[in-house]
């Protein structure tokens, strides 16, 4: 993943699921009869309400999001579509939320070992 699909702060989580709903209600609105669009806008919305306010989200409610693996199953565009970055984007926020690691931890930079603790 390039270093601008990173999140390494819960700040940088806000800010980047902020911009990914309003992009999402965009494609949306681009592409009304894709039912994969409502389902993505759901898990992002919950996303949302369970971080809302610095609340750390519980391990159930991290582990019932399954926006990475539906958006590999529903949404995987070729690389060169420019789509391909909001599906990048997508499953930074979902890798960071599954993990909820420590404030200014990348997930992308924590062992195994502690990845597997997390989640």
């Amino acid at each position: 993943m390039t270093d601008e699909l990173r999140i390494a702060s819960h700040k940088a989580f806000q800010r980047a699921l902020t911009q990914t709903r309003a992009d999402v209600e965009d494609r949306w609105r681009e592409e009304p009869r894709n039912p994969a669009w409502p389902v993505v806008t759901r898990m992002l919305e919950a996303m949302a309400e369970q971080t809302d306010r610095h609340r750390e989200p519980s391990l159930e409610e991290r582990r019932a999001n399954m926006l990475g693996p539906y958006v590999d199953r529903e949404l995987e565009p070729p690389a060169d579509d420019p789509s391909a970055a909001l599906n990048q984007r997508l499953k930074a926020l979902f890798l960071y939320f599954a993990v909820w690691p420590d404030d200014g931890v990348d997930p992308e930079e924590m062992s195994d070992e502690d990845l597997l603790e997390r989640i």
